[in-house]
């Protein structure tokens, strides 16, 4: 699926009067056993979890162990083809 039909896809769960529900995970394991339930249809990540995962403050998660957290994520969301979206600290 394409980054265009995963934005889409995301887009569409989106319903007035329907809330959309996404568990925020932290790492690989978490976001597998997640994206292994049927009726989760997306996953989302944040700085803060990672960081929270890595004993670490907010403020103090570094990018590189941020992106490396999320790469893991996004592998496991591609894998069970399931939109991702991501809060990183910063990524504005």
């Amino acid at each position: 699926m394409s980054l265009n039909s995963f934005a889409q896809t995301l887009k569409s769960f989106h319903k007035p009067g329907q809330p959309f529900v996404v568990a925020n995970v932290y790492d690989v394991l978490s976001a597998r056993a997640v994206a292994s339930l049927p009726s989760r249809k997306a996953l989302g990540t944040a700085s803060y979890s990672v960081a929270s995962a890595n004993s670490t403050p907010d403020d103090d998660l570094d990018l590189e162990t941020n992106l490396l957290a999320i790469k893991g994520i996004a592998s496991v969301a591609k894998e069970f083809n399931k939109p991702l979206t991501v809060d990183i600290q910063d990524g504005y």
